[in-house]
């Protein structure tokens, strides 16, 4: 979906028909982003803004031997 540090933003509108619709389908994905992303919720009296942010890759071993 995003690459490593890759940043999404969504914003959300409320106040509109449709609305709530939209939300509960934008809130419903949100859920089935795999854990190692980093979800910020911000709060306004008007829109809602998401930020997603992928996660760094896994550090590669190296083994010398």
């Amino acid at each position: 979906l995003l690459r490593p540090r890759g940043l999404l933003s969504l914003l959300l509108y409320r106040e509109h028909a449709g609305a709530q619709g939209e939300s509960d389908a934008v809130l419903e994905w949100l859920d089935r982003l795999p854990a190692t992303h980093r979800i910020e919720r911000h709060e306004s009296p008007g829109p809602v803004l998401f930020l997603v942010t992928a996660p760094l890759p896994p550090l590669s071993r190296c083994d010398s031997g």
